[in-house]
């Protein structure tokens, strides 16, 4: 793999963390 198809990787693992902290926020928050 190169370089930049790690960063890619990295960066869809963040965003998919982002958006599930956020759904388990709202939904503590609801």
């Amino acid at each position: 793999m190169t370089a930049i198809n790690i960063t890619i990787v990295l960066m869809r693992v963040r965003l998919l963390r982002r958006t599930e902290t956020n759904r388990l926020k709202n939904r503590w928050t609801s």
